[in-house]
């Protein structure tokens, strides 16, 4: 029973995933490639990010052709293809959240008072560290390489596997489930610290009639920022959000799973494993829709692609 509901239910569920995530990252990538916006370091690691999620969508396929046994995709019997695209789905799968750390660096800089920090703002800066981000984690990643390989457990039927050992287990969670997760949180709350002490200082100057008026702070941060820092927060949110959840059962997983198990609950906790997969790609799917809910000038330059 268990089973049938976990193939249909991935099935359809991962097909929805990848129609929505497409149309989600495309519409971001031409909302951040806007002349007005692409010049913006966030932007920058915006359109980053969703490059990335554009790619982590696909690895749904793969999942998909594995659950309904069909070898319908090359990489499932091709060893060189396999390695590839397990290579690449991991990849991705870190340099997302990683966009997003610099993104909510560079926004820490921007919101700072301090005009040292804020020379770090700039897009040659930004493409340099996304240059040497990306660089640095697909080296990091080759070791994937020796650990990817295929079996073939029938005749006409293909698995394409990653040999996990324990170091690399303690790294996805470690790094993925916690690290990355707790400095969002901490990142998250010093930008909205910085812009609650931006807007103190505006009252107090405007209050003593200084120089230092409302109309000059909005140079500091203006329109534009401000609505990059709403969409930044709330990608970083659901990503959080998303990624505790599922870290819950990941953390669950590696303290039972030396345990001796029924059949009943083995096929329950195969089943909540593949909810879990599914329930990770969400966030790199919904991004656009909640962009939209957060930003009005996101709202306004999605109107304008799509219907001018």
């Amino acid at each position: 029973m268990l089973e049938s509901v976990q193939k249909y239910f991935c099935q359809f569920g991962g097909s929805i995933l990848i129609c929505i995530g497409t149309i989600s990252c495309f519409v971001n990538l031409l909302v951040f490639c806007q002349k007005n916006l692409r010049k913006n370091p966030c932007s920058i690691y915006l359109m980053a990010y969703n490059c990335s999620n554009l790619f982590q969508t696909y690895p749904i396929l793969r999942m998909i052709s594995l659950l309904t046994h069909d070898n319908i995709i090359p990489m499932l019997y091709n060893v060189d293809l396999c390695r590839f695209s397990v290579y690449i789905s991991l990849l991705v799968d870190i340099l997302s959240p990683s966009y997003l750390l610099m993104a909510a660096i560079e926004r820490l800089f921007i919101t700072s008072l301090d005009t040292r920090f804020q020379r770090f703002s700039t897009r040659r800066f930004t493409c340099m560290c996304v240059l040497v981000g990306t660089l640095f984690w697909a080296l990091f990643h080759g070791f994937l390489l020796d650990l990817t390989n295929v079996a073939q457990l029938t005749p006409n039927y293909f698995l394409c596997y990653v040999d996990y050992r324990p170091y690399l287990a303690y790294y996805c969670l470690i790094i993925k489930s916690i690290l990355t997760p707790v400095l969002m949180i901490i990142l998250a709350m010093q930008i909205l610290y910085n812009i609650r002490r931006i807007h103190l200082v505006t009252s107090v100057h405007a209050f003593l009639n200084k120089r230092l008026t409302r109309e000059i702070v909005r140079e500091k941060i203006h329109f534009k920022d401000q609505q990059l820092i709403r969409i930044l927060l709330t990608q970083i949110g659901i990503y959080t959000l998303f990624n505790v959840t599922g870290s819950i059962y990941i953390i669950h997983k590696h303290i039972i799973q030396y345990k001796t198990k029924p059949i009943n609950q083995l096929q329950i906790e195969l089943f909540l494993q593949y909810l879990t997969t599914v329930y990770n790609y969400i966030p790199c799917c919904i991004g656009c829709y909640c962009n939209a809910l957060a930003s009005q000038m996101f709202r306004t330059d999605t109107k304008k692609i799509l219907f001018y």
